[in-house]
């Protein structure tokens, strides 16, 4: 809107200069005076002050042959100027054709890309669990609209108070079999324990959800720390990472978010 009135504006302001440029020259002004005598003593009752339309194009046609070369230059750089003025705007409108794009391009990037979400940490639930087996559980989530594919999946677990290091997992282990998960899908994982033979047996015990075998050395350690990072990558996308770290210890009897964001974040 700015623009469109910029630019009557300057056309108007051209009109006006060509008007006043042909009005003040001295062809102009002689031509007229002459016709006006002619006029007059050829119309002696015709009032003097009223001047045809006709002695105005006569005397304009008199300027423009009077001063062909100058007014083609003149309109020679209003047209060189206009060639300027429409490759300036045509470059703005592909800034901003580029800026939206640009935009677009984003809001599919961060509206349209899978989210991952490790969530519900607990231990492996005696109806769930197979003979005396104790484990871990949890579920991840893609929040968002289009699928991810991962590519490797690190766990790591310690019986203590440290933040365990985290290995690659096995090709074997269930988000590497399947390793596509829908936008909006939800998968459970199961983690088996493996047994280091201590020779104490595992202590079933009320947690949130139901009964649990714990591991004995849990409570011997007064706390269990585990750490999952995936990685995965979306169809337009790449290099995306979720990591989480959960805490356990006898006294919460429930898995709760540890570490703060350096070991939660989502990238």
């Amino acid at each position: 809107m700015l623009r469109t009135t910029l630019r009557i504006a300057v056309l108007l302001a051209l009109v006006v200069i060509c008007a006043w440029v042909v009005d003040s020259s001295e062809t102009f002004q002689s031509c007229v005076q002459h016709n006006q005598t002619t006029s007059t003593e050829n119309n002696p009752k015709e009032n003097a002050t009223v001047l045809p339309i006709a002695i105005y194009e006569k005397c304009t046609g008199s300027f423009i042959d009077a001063n062909h070369d100058g007014i083609v230059a003149a309109f020679t750089f209003v047209l060189a100027l206009s060639t300027i003025w429409l490759w300036l705007s045509t470059k703005d409108a592909a800034i901003a054709a580029g800026r939206a794009a640009a935009i677009a391009e984003r809001a599919l990037t961060e509206l349209e890309r899978p989210y991952l979400f490790i969530l519900d940490y607990n231990w492996l639930l005696v109806e769930k669990a197979q003979a005396d087996e104790s484990g871990l559980v949890y579920s991840v989530a893609n929040g968002g609209k289009l699928p991810a594919f991962i590519k490797t999946v690190k766990f790591g677990m310690r019986f203590g108070d440290s933040i365990p290091a985290m290995e690659d997992e096995p090709a074997v282990h269930d988000l590497l079999t399947a390793p596509l998960i829908g936008g909006g899908e939800r998968r459970q994982i199961i983690q088996g324990i493996a047994d280091e033979g201590d020779g104490d047996p595992a202590r079933e015990c009320e947690i949130r959800g139901g009964m649990a075998r714990i591991p004995t050395r849990a409570f011997q350690a007064k706390r269990v720390i585990a750490k999952i990072s995936i990685e995965y990558d979306g169809p337009i996308t790449a290099g995306h990472t979720t990591t989480a770290c959960w805490e356990w210890h006898p006294v919460k009897y429930a898995f709760t978010q540890y570490g703060g964001p350096g070991h939660n974040q989502r990238t």
